[in-house]
């Protein structure tokens, strides 16, 4: 479909009644705060009551920066429906942490322009901030779709990717924008004002996250290449002998975990992987582990602890188990033969707890 036809078609998309009921409650919450943080002020007889306000703020802030992240996510998906809304989003630690993980790459630009403003070097200093600016949603969507800090502050990876959707870029940069520069320009006063102008913003800000969404979609497969999965492709094609159709399998893999199509994903890299290949093995693991949710490579994994049983490589067998236990505490290797032998084995404490 065509850039202007999928975008004009995002513009329904925040009035969708899982979107509405997020605006709704989300108005009434900051309409909230802000009350009790004004009358906190007035009322407060110089306890800093206000500190609870802003905590709240926070809190609101991150869940609703956690929604967007989701929304674009799912859209990556090709779902044309908003993600619910969530009880956990209104933990700061909710899956991976990704606001606090943004919040983190916002600061450190931040610092590096003070640095660089504090040794004279001002236009430097603009110059990252704008660059900041410019890209922050970037660096959103490459923390919903990949969840990984180092690519969430690549610029290489972050201008490859602006690149990759153009268009797409261009608008959502220009509906994140929009508002506070309405603000800006027009400087609206007023109650009235404020409760009409919230809901407004927070569907610009649910309609430029599903724009982002959305341009990944439509341009999936070179998007991947742009990420290039945190720059580890040449590392994995020499681990694995430069195996073109395996790294090609884990792209799809990926694609497919993201569409919880788990079963799907497993069947179609095991014969691929060739458990008694180790260099191959453990090159292709490296990568799955770090994808968003562990369940294919805890299903995956399994297969190659049967193998490594038979082998007698025990000290693998540990490493790798120990993993498996931090993702899932129920863990268990499915094969009992060499089962009393790994206990056997164990030469050290956590060893032993995880033979156990």
């Amino acid at each position: 479909m065509s850039l202007l036809h999928n975008i004009s078609r995002g513009f329904t998309y925040p009035l969708r009644l899982e979107s509405l009921v997020v605006i709704l409650v989300w108005s009434l919450l900051i309409y909230s705060l802000v009350s009790l943080m004004s009358a906190s002020f007035v009322i407060s007889e110089g306890s800093p009551t206000y500190l609870l306000g802003i905590y709240l703020a926070f809190v609101v802030v991150n869940a609703f920066i956690e929604y967007g992240l989701d929304v674009i996510d799912e859209s990556v998906k090709g779902n044309v429906r908003p993600p619910s809304l969530e009880p956990g989003m209104v933990m700061i630690t909710v899956g991976n942490a990704r606001f606090l993980k943004q919040l983190f790459m916002i600061l450190l630009f931040c610092v590096a322009a003070k640095i660089l403003a504090d040794f004279g070097f001002i236009y430097g200093s603009v110059a990252v901030l704008i660059f900041l600016l410019f890209l922050l949603p970037a660096s959103l969507a490459i923390n919903a779709v990949y969840e990984n800090f180092a690519d969430m502050i690549n610029p290489d990876t972050l201008i490859r990717l602006v690149l990759t959707i153009k268009g797409y870029y261009l608008v959502a940069v220009g509906i994140f924008a929009a508002f506070p520069l309405g603000i800006y320009i027009f400087k609206p006063t007023g109650a009235v004002i404020f409760l009409l102008g919230t809901p407004v913003f927070l569907y610009s800000l649910i309609l430029a996250f599903r724009i982002l969404g959305v341009g990944i979609y439509s341009q999936k497969d070179k998007f991947i290449e742009a990420v290039d999965f945190a720059g580890e492709k040449v590392q994995l094609l020499r681990d694995a002998q430069r195996d073109e159709n395996l790294y090609k399998l884990l792209e799809r893999a990926y694609w497919l975990t993201k569409e919880n199509k788990i079963d799907e994903a497993e069947k179609m890299l095991l014969p691929a992987l060739k458990i008694d290949d180790w260099a191959r093995f453990n090159a292709a693991f490296s990568r799955i582990s770090r994808w968003p949710g562990s369940e294919l490579a805890l299903r995956i994994i399994d297969s190659y602890l049967t193998y490594l049983l038979e082998k007698g490589n025990y000290t693998e067998i540990f490493n790798y188990s120990q993993w498996c236990l931090k993702k899932d505490p129920g863990f268990s290797i499915k094969s009992e033969s060499g089962l009393s032998e790994l206990v056997l084995h164990a030469e050290i404490t956590d060893q032993f707890e995880t033979a156990v």
